[in-house]
């Protein structure tokens, strides 16, 4: 798997209690903010996607040097239930861990694995890479010249910033180059519209309103969360001003 960042992961126990390290290594020569996610596929107890420990916690970004590595300590909890017939929450023991189990690791923009529990071992299955380049999405960027001249404005310098497969910021500049036009409105609005590979719209979104009469020069900025598809597979990402008279 060629990825920027290395992956190894060791099963460990703790008085009993089923403990994993995952080390990962920057092998770029750059600086990379690091986030995971990890989740355990037991065949006993379902998916336990929720850790009671994680130590450092990468759930969210945390930044990794080149040529350095961070160890991951997770351990995770299950559901039991008590004599009472309520449940509680109690640690994974090394004993409840079977031939088949599966763990999930997911580096944003770097890669998602998953291994399996076979002959005692923990095997890669699969792996599938995910890097994104901020250039080539950039380049799905579109807006419409015309129809922001109609409007008094120009949107200009776009740029993108990857926090996950599914979540992105993109920031750009609205510049006003007719205040008469503007003036006559009650209000602006941004919009944007991102299609998949089919051409099919799945994200609608609005931007903060823009009184273009207060400002002549505005930095813009909106965050997609949890998008409906990865961000590789977005074929275009279109940009317009709408307005109220």
């Amino acid at each position: 798997m060629d990825s920027k960042i290395k992956l190894e992961i060791k099963e460990t126990t703790n008085r009993g209690i089923l403990c994993f390290i995952a080390r990962l290594t920057n092998v770029s020569q750059n600086r990379l903010n690091v986030m995971m996610s990890f989740s355990y596929i037991s065949k006993k107890y379902g998916v336990l996607g929720i850790w009671s420990h994680m130590q450092p916690d990468l759930r969210n970004v945390d930044t990794l040097f080149p040529n350095t590595f961070v160890d991951v300590s997770i351990d995770f909890n299950r559901v039991q239930e008590t004599k009472s017939g309520n449940e509680s929450f109690v640690k994974l023991k090394n004993t409840d861990v079977c031939e088949g189990d599966r763990i999930k690791i997911v580096i944003p923009q770097c890669f998602s694995s998953l291994f399996e529990k076979k002959n005692g071992e923990w095997t890669l299955m699969e792996s599938e890479i995910l890097e994104i380049n901020t250039s080539s999405v950039k380049q799905k960027i579109e807006h419409f010249e015309e129809l922001e001249g109609k409007l008094g404005l120009i949107f200009q310098n776009f740029s993108i910033r990857l926090k996950d497969e599914n979540t992105f910021v993109l920031f750009f500049e609205s510049i006003t180059i007719d205040e008469t036009l503007c003036n006559g409105m009650k209000k602006i609005r941004i919009r944007l519209a991102i299609y998949n590979t089919d051409n099919d719209i799945v994200r609608s979104q609005g931007l903060n309103i823009y009184n273009a009469d207060t400002s002549i020069f505005q930095i813009m900025c909106f965050e997609v969360r949890d998008l409906e598809i990865p961000i590789r597979e977005i074929s275009k990402i279109r940009v317009f001003p709408v307005y109220e008279l």
